[in-house]
C-alpha cells in the first residue's frame, strides 16, 4: 500500500509549513538582528537609535539612523527596526521640543500646526523656511539637549533586557 501524500489540512502538512517559516523567515531574522553583536552593542543601538528616532524634523529619522549606525558601527536592522518603532512618539514629541528649544534660546512660543506647515511646504518650500526655519532650529536645539540624556538613561535598561532576549534566542534556536 502506498504512502498517501500530506495534504493541506493534515497536521504533518501544517509542521512542514512552520518549520519552513521558522527556517526560512524567523530564524535569519534574528540572527541578522543580533548577528556578531555583544548585548552591549545592541543595547547601544538601540539606545542611540531612538534618541535619533525622536529627532523632531519629519522625514529624517532614516537618514540620521542611517549615518550614526554607520559612523558608530550600529546594527542597522535594530536602528532601522527602533526607528519604524518609535514613529508615534517622534510625531508626538516634535511639539514639546519645539516649546523646550524656544525656552532654551529665549525666544517667543510660535502658533503653529503641522498641517498648516506642511501646506505652506508644499505651496513653497522658501516661504517654509523663512517662516519656521528658526522654529526648526529651536526644536533641534531641544532634541540636542534631551538626546544624550535619553541615552544614557535607555542604554542601562536595555542591557539586562538585551541580555536576556540573546539567551532566550540561542537556547531556542540550539
Amino acid at each position: 500500500m502506498a504512502a498517501i501524500p500530506p495534504t493541506a489540512e493534515s497536521p504533518t502538512a501544517t509542521k512542514g509549513r512552520a518549520n519552513l517559516w521558522q527556517r526560512r523567515l524567523i530564524q535569519p531574522i534574528k540572527n541578522q538582528l543580533i548577528q556578531g553583536a555583544s548585548a552591549r552593542a545592541l543595547s547601544c543601538a538601540v539606545a542611540v537609535s531612538t534618541a535619533t528616532a525622536i529627532f523632531p524634523i519629519l522625514g529624517t529619522t532614516a537618514l540620521i539612523g542611517l549615518a550614526v549606525g554607520y559612523v558608530f558601527r550600529l546594527n542597522q536592522p535594530i536602528i532601522h527596526s527602533v526607528n519604524f518603532l518609535c514613529t508615534p512618539l517622534h510625531i508626538l514629541l516634535i511639539l514639546p521640543f519645539v516649546r523646550f528649544g524656544e525656552k532654551l534660546v529665549g525666544a517667543p512660543a510660535v502658533t503653529f500646526s503641522i498641517a498648516d506647515m506642511m501646506a505652506i511646504f508644499k505651496n513653497s518650500p522658501a516661504d517654509f523656511f523663512h517662516q519656521y526655519g528658526a522654529t526648526c532650529l529651536h526644536c533641534i536645539a531641544g532634541w540636542a539637549v534631551v538626546a544624550p540624556f535619553l541615552v544614557a538613561l535607555l542604554y542601562p535598561i536595555t542591557l539586562p533586557l538585551v541580555r536576556r532576549l540573546k539567551k532566550v534566542t540561542f537556547a531556542a534556536s540550539t
